[in-house]
């Protein structure tokens, strides 16, 4: 079993861990996953843009924080925290399910009196 190490250049995590083309959507969460790249190995950013189809496909990000090779994306973010890379780079970071508490708090609200409907909005969740 060969692990990932994010200082080996040739080291990539499971392919199990990375998408597909086509998977990957708008308002995912993610982590940048090349090493010797743009930033920094393990950046979190979130998915603005996808762009191209099959290998050719790329994203674009709105970076967690600042970083020097981030652009304003033409003012589709703040400044220095745009990116677009591709694909292969990104890891996209699965959300936590809602706790089991929060499921039964949402079961009370919609259980109201007959004709009412309770509203469920979940904020998206943060890596």
């Amino acid at each position: 079993t060969r692990l990932f190490r994010a200082e080996d250049a040739g080291s990539r995590p499971a392919a199990a861990l990375m998408p597909k083309p086509g998977e990957v959507r708008v308002g995912q969460r993610g982590r940048y996953v090349k090493a010797l790249g743009l930033l920094q190995i393990g950046a979190k950013g979130t998915v603005i843009g996808v762009y191209g189809m099959g290998a050719a496909q790329e994203l674009e990000l709105l970076l967690d924080e600042d970083s020097f090779s981030g652009t304003d994306r033409q003012g589709r973010t703040p400044p220095m925290r745009g990116l677009q890379i591709p694909l292969e780079a990104f890891m996209p970071v699965p959300t936590a399910a809602p706790s089991s508490a929060a499921a039964a708090a949402a079961a009370a609200a919609s259980a109201g009196a007959p004709g009412q409907t309770a509203l469920n909005v979940r904020a998206p969740a943060f890596v």
